[in-house]
């Protein structure tokens, strides 16, 4: 758990870096080697989660994904909330590694800023997908009250920040 709440910190800081420049009326530029370094660091703490989650539950991966028919003795697809969490997760994971492979000052300059940046909005999609994800783990491993205040602390911000930003930036649009 520690895993995913450090990881969500981290990618909560590098979306939450662009706004609060805007807010500060100070220069926003597509990338900077803090909030890179600090998705860096979150997307390896994250896939550390996704490592070691992999061994909390069950003995077999596929069973996060796939039930066990005893009596047809095959796997079926989950269409549980654990299964829903897991494919979140898993979609997650995978928005994750690719925003790892362009978090680099060379894919940058390949891709020229307006491509990258198309790119690292991703980083949207995979915070929805880790908020599903860790509500449906809140739900089902029925977590106490600390656990569900510190994942509205982590989230909360990052999310009335997003929307004051967005909300001014259609303001500007209209004008």
């Amino acid at each position: 758990m520690s895993t995913a709440y450090v990881s969500l910190l981290l990618l909560g800081l590098t979306l939450v870096t662009g706004p609060v420049n805007l807010l500060l009326r100070r220069r926003n530029p597509v990338s900077t080697d803090l909030r890179r370094d600090i998705g860096i660091w979150g997307g390896i703490i994250g896939l550390a989660h996704v490592a070691i989650g992999w061994q909390v539950h069950m003995g077999n991966m596929l069973l996060y994904f796939f039930k066990e028919d005893k009596i047809a003795k095959e796997l079926i697809l989950r269409s549980d909330l654990f299964g829903f969490a897991n494919y979140t997760g898993l979609i997650g994971a995978i928005i994750l590694v690719m925003l790892l492979a362009l978090s680099n000052d060379l894919t940058l300059r390949k891709f020229k800023a307006p491509r990258w940046k198309y790119w690292q909005r991703w980083n949207y999609v995979f915070y929805l997908l880790v908020i599903i994800h860790a509500i449906a783990y809140q739900v089902i491993e029925k977590r106490e009250i600390p656990y569900t205040a510190l994942l509205a602390v982590l989230i909360l911000p990052v999310l009335i920040i997003q929307l004051i930003e967005y909300f001014k930036y259609k303001k500007r649009s209209a004008i």
